[in-house]
């Protein structure tokens, strides 16, 4: 709002400096202003505390569990589905593994190159893909990997692309970003 400045040093390697530009380049791509009130999450969210994590719930998604996996719906095609469990091959095997299961049988289906992606205080491999639904939805999504302490954490959201920026940024990202392991 022009009252308040923020700077932020990075440091790196000079021969890893393509690595730091794309550092600083999703620092200043997902930066985000959240209203700061004690005791509640984002947009006021219910904490669930699941066996292995805990993770806030925004009020408007609902809950199940599916196959391993810890499933928040706004509808059929708005999700946010999360999953841990014993780490058992490597962050990049995982991811690659996860976009071609998610990719399966889908002809448009493109995915971005993996990238890293800081988030809190985790460093997790994002891929962004994008396909159309059944129903002709052009839908926008992505698969994230991470591991931490000896644990696999895994997000894996998706929404039509008229929603999915608003999404991404207010509720996706935040609701990872606050996940945390029991």
């Amino acid at each position: 709002d022009g009252r308040t400045g923020y700077v932020i040093d990075v440091d790196g390697l000079l021969e890893r400096e393509g690595e730091t530009v794309t550092a600083v380049d999703t620092l200043m791509s997902s930066w985000q202003f959240l209203p700061d009130q004690f005791g509640l999450k984002p947009g006021n969210w219910a904490e669930l505390n699941l066996d292995a994590f805990s993770v806030p719930q925004p009020a408007d998604f609902t809950y199940q569990e599916a196959n391993g996996w810890q499933r928040f719906s706004k509808d059929y095609q708005t999700f946010v589905a999360l999953r841990v469990q014993p780490s058992t091959a490597p962050t990049n095997d995982v991811l690659n593994t996860l976009l071609r299961d998610a990719g399966a049988g889908l002809n448009d289906f493109t995915v971005t190159n993996s990238r890293p992606f800081p988030l809190d205080d985790l460093l997790w491999q994002r891929a962004d893909f994008s396909y159309t639904a059944n129903d002709g939805t052009p839908i926008w999504g992505f698969i994230m990997v991470t591991e931490q302490n000896g644990q696999e954490l895994v997000a894996w959201a998706e929404a039509p692309t008229t929603t999915y920026n608003d999404l991404e940024g207010h509720i996706f990202i935040p609701m990872i970003a606050t996940l945390t392991l029991d």
